[in-house]
Protein backbone atom coordinates (compact mmCIF):
# COMPACT_ATOMS: atom_id res chain seq x y z
CA UNK A 1 0.00 0.00 0.00
CA UNK A 2 1.78 3.54 -0.99
CA UNK A 3 1.77 6.12 1.21
CA UNK A 4 -0.36 8.93 1.22
CA UNK A 5 0.88 12.90 0.82
CA UNK A 6 0.32 13.12 4.68
CA UNK A 7 2.24 9.96 5.77
CA UNK A 8 5.53 10.79 3.44
CA UNK A 9 5.56 14.31 5.28
CA UNK A 10 6.35 12.78 8.65
CA UNK A 11 9.27 10.43 7.53
CA UNK A 12 11.00 13.70 5.72
CA UNK A 13 10.14 15.74 9.38
CA UNK A 14 11.29 12.98 10.95
CA UNK A 15 14.61 12.18 8.95
CA UNK A 16 15.31 16.08 9.35
CA UNK A 17 14.64 15.89 13.41
CA UNK A 18 17.33 13.21 13.76
CA UNK A 19 19.84 15.38 11.32
CA UNK A 20 19.11 18.47 13.38
CA UNK A 21 19.83 16.77 16.50
CA UNK A 22 23.06 15.07 14.98
CA UNK A 23 23.89 18.60 14.02
CA UNK A 24 23.48 20.03 17.51
CA UNK A 25 25.33 16.85 18.97
CA UNK A 26 28.55 17.56 16.45
CA UNK A 27 28.44 21.69 17.21
CA UNK A 28 27.95 21.20 21.30
CA UNK A 29 31.23 18.63 21.36
CA UNK A 30 33.14 21.60 19.40
CA UNK A 31 31.94 24.43 21.66
CA UNK A 32 33.10 22.07 24.76
CA UNK A 33 36.44 21.29 22.83
CA UNK A 34 37.20 24.62 22.38
CA UNK A 35 35.80 25.93 25.96
CA UNK A 36 38.10 23.21 27.54
CA UNK A 37 41.05 24.26 25.10
CA UNK A 38 41.30 27.73 26.11
CA UNK A 39 39.95 27.19 29.98
CA UNK A 40 43.59 28.11 31.48
CA UNK A 41 44.72 30.68 29.17
CA UNK A 42 41.23 32.90 29.73
CA UNK A 43 41.64 32.71 33.54
CA UNK A 44 45.20 33.81 33.26
CA UNK A 45 43.94 37.31 35.27
CA UNK A 46 41.00 38.12 36.48
CA UNK A 47 39.44 40.50 39.04
CA UNK A 48 37.85 39.63 42.50
CA UNK A 49 34.43 40.92 41.65
CA UNK A 50 34.24 38.54 38.91
CA UNK A 51 34.79 35.57 41.53
CA UNK A 52 31.74 36.81 43.25
CA UNK A 53 28.17 35.64 43.02
CA UNK A 54 29.57 31.98 42.49
CA UNK A 55 31.54 33.77 39.44
CA UNK A 56 34.13 31.63 40.55
CA UNK A 57 32.62 28.13 39.78
CA UNK A 58 33.67 29.41 36.14
CA UNK A 59 37.14 30.45 36.37
CA UNK A 60 40.28 28.28 36.64
CA UNK A 61 43.41 29.14 39.10
CA UNK A 62 46.24 29.85 36.46
CA UNK A 63 48.70 28.33 39.01
CA UNK A 64 47.25 24.75 38.22
CA UNK A 65 44.73 24.82 35.44
CA UNK A 66 41.95 23.49 37.98
CA UNK A 67 38.59 25.04 38.91
CA UNK A 68 38.67 27.26 41.89
CA UNK A 69 36.84 25.21 45.36
CA UNK A 70 35.20 28.39 46.72
CA UNK A 71 35.52 31.98 46.55
CA UNK A 72 38.51 32.77 48.91
CA UNK A 73 40.74 30.70 46.42
CA UNK A 74 39.19 32.98 43.75
CA UNK A 75 39.90 36.37 45.54
CA UNK A 76 43.43 35.18 47.03
CA UNK A 77 44.46 35.06 43.29
CA UNK A 78 42.53 37.68 41.89
CA UNK A 79 44.48 40.92 40.34
CA UNK A 80 42.48 42.70 43.04
CA UNK A 81 41.68 45.47 40.62
CA UNK A 82 38.51 47.10 41.23
CA UNK A 83 35.95 47.44 38.77
CA UNK A 84 34.88 51.00 37.33
CA UNK A 85 30.89 50.95 37.25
Amino acid sequence: MPMSGRQLGWVAFLAEEELVKKMIAVAMVAVTLAMSLAGGAADASHRKDACKNDGYEQLRNPATGQPYENQGQCIKTSDRTPVKN
